[in-house]
């Protein structure tokens, strides 16, 4: 049976079918886990941080030979 769709609506996205789906239990609580595949790639990135500010910690490059910033 199919059903009609809105005007202007061509297509319908359906939802990825997970690779793995189970469950992580911790004692008597059970969490319901679902794996899909990525669709796009992610980049992280970490700084350090100083730690009585908060602050991001920088390095600069500098020439061994002049002491000048390269």
């Amino acid at each position: 049976m199919d059903c009609p769709l809105p005007d202007g609506v061509r297509t319908v996205k359906r939802m990825a079918r997970p690779l793995w789906s189970g469950a992580l239990r911790f004692g008597l609580v059970n969490v319901p886990v679902r794996l899909y595949a990525a669709v796009s790639q992610k980049e992280v990135h970490f700084h350090l941080l100083h730690g009585k500010d908060g602050r991001r910690i920088r390095y600069q490059k500098r020439c061994a030979l002049e002491d000048v910033p390269v």
